[in-house]
């Protein structure tokens, strides 16, 4: 069963370009040490009333486990820890808004 973890930024006036650029840089970290990613995907609100300006990252996993074991993996990672705290900074292009965990319902 697939899992979607989703994190929600709302970005900064002006600093998309910035936001996409270190979401790549952020994403290849990503890459290096998830389990069983499929795939990352990024979207941008483009009409959303008091929600334009935001952008989620989509991160879909095999099951809950690949999720679990990644999360487990990046929390010892110190390349992942740093590009964390480089998102929480003050000059960071975006700020988080919110992180969701989505599992997918058969129908």
């Amino acid at each position: 069963m697939a899992v979607i973890s989703v994190v929600a930024f709302q970005v900064k006036p002006g600093r998309m370009e910035d936001f996409l650029r270190t979401t790549k840089e952020g994403n290849r970290i990503v890459e290096g040490l998830a389990v069983g990613l499929r795939s990352i995907r990024v979207f941008r609100s483009m009409i959303g009333g008091p929600n334009t300006g935001t952008a989620v990252v989509a991160f879909e996993y095999e099951d809950l486990a690949s999720w679990g074991k990644t999360n487990d993996i990046e929390m010892k990672d110190p390349a992942f820890l740093a590009m964390m705290a480089n998102v929480a900074a003050a000059d960071s292009p975006a700020t988080i808004v919110s992180r969701e965990l989505f599992t997918e319902t058969p129908l």
